[in-house]
């Protein structure tokens, strides 16, 4: 049927009209459009999060775009998206210094980009800055990419993150650095990696889950249209354990002891050095612990609420930057639980006993379903740690240090973390919050090449488990899925 269908949209101040087919379902209109909506399920319905605002014979109603069919000229309105919070890291005094002119790193997160302008001369970093992906108009985590990648969409996964990419950067560098940067040091999971450079990451979608690569890779900035001279992407150790974690290890000093680093992104990364020997693996935590798949979820920005208390039966909050609750981020949703379980709001299995819902303010609650997406994310965190101890022959009590990456680990609350089953009470005085290792770690190697030949030979040093084969892993995970003693 000819476009004859006129869909008016609304962002914020901006409103723009265009022509559509009857029977185009509206979050592909939007996609392609340009409009950054989140649709962390992959457009199945299952998320909520690309709900809209349709305006149709003067009446308004909220609906979900991925199932909205546009059947007659209407006008949409879309709820404005925040930003994504910056993700410190700790360690700058670590960075090269003595170098000429600038650099630059990226860390392509799932949900989020990290960009980062360094001054080689005096070894810090100059500009940092945060956004969100686009590509989470395509689902939440890297299965739903490479799914959708698979079906034909490489090219527009790619130019989703290049686009941005290409804004930010050209802004940083004009601003920052006078335009003279000379070298990108690009680290992510290996996915991220693949979609980056415009390479279909089908393969590691079935078995055996091979990358089409793993060793650094290099390239003339031109390719991407970016004013750079070369772009690298930093080295993975596989498909499921990215450069990501490799650029942290490097960042914490990993071998230096007997260290733990946990990323508890939607790909739970881990890696441990018992020994002097390296083992790795990766876990499928699932969104949660970044806002996403939870009801009223969020990731870490202003008025995220980040802390749960229960005092004398009664619960109080904290928001980032103290502003007006618009959802639960990751650390505010461990803290939630456990008061939960402290109120027998919630039993050992995860079930309620009375009522379906838990409210922590208004318009901000947990549901059952919300629940059951926390114990799996924390059974696969907690599990993968102990199979990874259990193959290297490691006691928890043997661990020096425990580096939780991300700004989750700021905000983490030990005693509900280990009351929740999420890390082993052993942890409890071993964890340390290292912020976006990832970043550091590539700012690092962006400074000093030698840092890059580090990494790619702990890559080849690391032993990998593979949990979806590991009996050990199975077991635990069931185990791990309880929150045991809630009077802990």
């Amino acid at each position: 049927m000819s476009e004859d269908i006129l869909l008016t949209v609304v962002s914020g101040k901006s409103k723009r009209t265009v022509s559509v087919s009857c029977g185009e379902v509206l979050l592909n209109v939007l996609q392609r459009n340009g409009y950054k909506i989140s649709a962390e399920c992959g457009g199945n319905g299952k998320c909520g999060k690309c709900a809209v605002t349709v305006i149709s014979k003067g009446k308004a109603e909220k609906t979900l775009s991925c199932r909205h069919k546009i059947l007659q000229n209407e006008e949409i309105v879309l709820s404005e998206e925040k930003g994504a919070g910056l993700t410190e890291f700790t360690g700058e005094s670590k960075i090269k210094a003595g170098g000429t002119g600038f650099a630059a790193a990226l860390d392509i997160g799932t949900t989020t980009l990290a960009f980062y302008i360094i001054d080689l001369e005096k070894g810090y970093v100059a500009a940092k800055k945060s956004v969100l992906n686009p590509q989470r108009a395509f689902g939440a985590d890297v299965i739903s990419r490479i799914k959708y990648a698979s079906e034909g969409h490489t090219d527009e996964l790619h130019n989703a993150v290049i686009g941005t990419v290409r804004a930010v950067f050209s802004e940083m560098a004009g601003q920052y650095a006078g335009g003279r940067v000379r070298l990108l040091m690009v680290t992510g999971n290996t996915t991220m990696l693949h979609l980056f450079a415009g390479i279909n990451p089908e393969s590691m979608g079935h078995a055996p889950f091979d990358p089409v690569f793993k060793d650094i890779q290099r390239f003339d900035g031109k390719k991407f249209g970016l004013n750079v001279q070369e772009v690298i992407l930093m080295p993975s150790v596989s498909a499921f354990v990215g450069s990501d974690i490799a650029a942290g290890a490097i960042a914490v000093d990993i071998k230096n002891g007997n260290n733990l680093l946990v990323d508890m992104g939607t790909n739970g990364e881990i890696m441990l050095c018992s020994r002097g020997r390296l083992f790795c693996t990766s876990t499928a935590a699932g969104p949660a612990f970044e806002g996403a798949g939870i009801t009223c979820g969020t990731g870490g920005v202003a008025g995220a609420i980040d802390g749960v208390e229960c005092v004398d039966g009664k619960i109080s909050y904290s928001t980032i930057g103290g502003e007006s609750p618009v959802g639960i981020c990751g650390s505010g949703l461990v803290q939630a639980v456990a008061a939960m379980l402290s109120l027998g709001v919630i039993d050992e299995s995860g079930a309620f006993t009375s009522g379906h819902s838990f409210s922590i303010v208004e318009n901000v609650f947990i549901n059952e379903q919300d629940i059951r997406q926390f114990q799996l994310a924390k059974s696969a965190i907690m599990s993968g740690i102990m199979t990874l101890l259990k193959v290297s022959d490691t006691r928890p009590d043997e661990i020096d240090n425990v580096f939780i990456a991300g700004g989750f680990g700021f905000y983490l609350n030990k005693e509900s973390a280990i009351k929740v089953g999420l890390i082993p009470k052993e942890f409890k005085d071993k964890i340390k919050a290292a912020g976006n290792t990832a970043g550091l770690g590539a700012v690092m190697c962006a400074a000093d090449c030698a840092r890059l030949i580090e990494a790619e030979k702990l890559c080849g040093e690391c032993s990998v488990t593979d949990l979806a084969s590991n009996p050990l892993f199975t077991e635990f995970f069931m185990d791990n899925m309880f929150f045991g003693d809630c009077d802990d």
